[in-house]
């Protein structure tokens, strides 16, 4: 049995409720990536991201620089994965990149950590509560961002 099709039947179900669900697909980048859009509120498109720089730099430019970008749309999500903010493996400016890049893709803004055990400082919170960026996240027609180089 395929992933879309297991997927669609998933989806056929949770559309039979006359009320808003997220739906987030996930294959580790081997498959949603190509029909989540037409399925779900969120699917990924990348295999895990980790606490380090290069692997967050990777999974931002698999998400932000493939056919997929234009499956974004209002209510429907590329996710490049969790953020990693706060956990240790990435510097403050580091963080700050992660965050603005996820925000402009429109990437699903989840935390990737436990917030009852992080270090919540005031960079780590500045970091993740930026009302301009979450506006940028957010905005809503949905238009993800095209990097180019």
């Amino acid at each position: 049995m395929n992933l879309k099709y297991r997927y669609s039947r998933i989806s056929n179900e949770i559309n039979k409720y006359d009320r808003d669900i997220v739906f987030a697909l996930c294959s580790w980048g081997n498959g949603v990536e190509f029909f989540g859009y037409e399925l779900a509120s969120s699917w990924r498109t990348t295999a895990d991201i980790q606490d380090n720089y290069d692997k967050m730099i990777w999974n931002f430019l698999m998400n932000a620089n493939t056919h997929f970008i234009h499956h974004g749309k209002q209510y429907g999500w590329n996710d490049p994965d969790i953020l990693e903010i706060g956990n240790g493996g990435m510097n403050i400016t580091e963080y700050k990149t992660h965050f603005q890049l996820w925000c402009i893709v429109k990437a699903p803004l989840i935390l990737g950590n436990d917030v009852s055990k992080i270090n919540l400082n005031d960079d780590i919170y500045n970091i993740i509560s930026n009302k301009n960026l979450i506006n940028i996240n957010q905005d809503p027609l949905g238009i993800t961002a095209i990097c180019v180089r």
